[in-house]
Parts: C-alpha cells; structure tokens; sequence
C-alpha cells in the first residue's frame, strides 16, 4: 500500500518537474485549457462517484472523490505538453491524443486496477477512451475559441 502512495506522489510530482522545461509563453498560452481539462475531470469524477461508474480506492487525499495525481499533474501537463507541439494541426492533435488516451485507458487502466488505485464499476475501457477523446475535442475547440478571441482584441487596439 506504501509502495502505491508513493507511485500516486510520483505521478503528481514528476510531470510538474517537466513544466519549467515548456516555457513561460507556451504555458501561459495552454493554461485556459489544462484547467479547463481539469475541471471537466473533476466534475466527471464528482459524477463517477453517485453514478458508480468507478471507484478511487488509493487518494493522496483521504475522502476525495478526485485522484489529484491524475487530475492535477498527469492529465493537466500532458494536456499542456500536446498543445504546445500539436496546436495548430487538428488531425495531428487528435492523433497523438488518441494514442495517449489509448494507452491510459488500456494498458495503463488495467495496470492501475491491478495496483488497486482505482476500480471501474458500471463503466468500461472503452468508454474512458470515447470520454477523453470527447474531451481533447473540445478543449480544442476552447483554446481556438480563446485564440481568435485574443487575436481579435489585438486586431481591435491595432485600430
């Protein structure tokens, strides 16, 4: 169980060691949607919680629902990381998405069951897949949307 917690403060930690090797500027630009992200999967895992659609048995914070080792540090770094060297080509976007989706809903998912970090309930792989990929899709749409709105303000004090 110690070992766990500990593999639980690694993947919180480690990817956080990462960001000051991305840049003050990349980070600034993605940040809208890594939180963006983050409280989609928080709100999901709030929801996953009444509906039973999983169960988070090894938490580094006892009685939240939300595992903060994915949610504050793997998913919102990796979502900052896949912006920076895929933002501006959609169809290379969604591939490196779907293959990093696929290997945390598979390999990666099954491993983490087999720890015991988590057990999925009423909900399947494959959906954890279609779920992510929903998401990479929209917080797409949500920094292009953030784009052309910072872009247009620029266009207006130009003038």
């Amino acid at each position: 169980m110690k070992g766990i917690r500990n593999i639980m403060w690694g993947l919180l930690i480690i990817p956080l060691l990462s960001l000051p090797f991305m840049g003050k500027r990349d980070f600034s630009r993605y940040l809208p949607s890594a939180t963006f992200v983050s409280l989609l999967l928080a709100l999901i895992s709030e929801i996953a919680e009444s509906r039973r659609w999983w169960k988070v048995k090894i938490n580094l914070i006892p009685d939240l629902t939300t595992n903060m080792s994915f949610v504050l540090s793997t998913f919102f770094v990796g979502t900052l990381w896949v912006f920076k060297y895929s933002y501006g080509n959609f169809f290379k976007y969604l591939g490196t998405n779907f293959i990093l989706d696929w290997i945390f809903s598979y390999p990666l998912t099954h491993l983490f069951q087999r720890m015991r970090v988590f057990r999925l309930i009423h909900f399947k792989q494959h959906y954890i897949l279609m779920m992510f990929i929903s998401f990479a899709i929209i917080i797409y749409w949500f920094q292009s949307t953030i784009e052309k709105a910072i872009n247009k303000s620029y266009v207006k004090e130009a003038l």
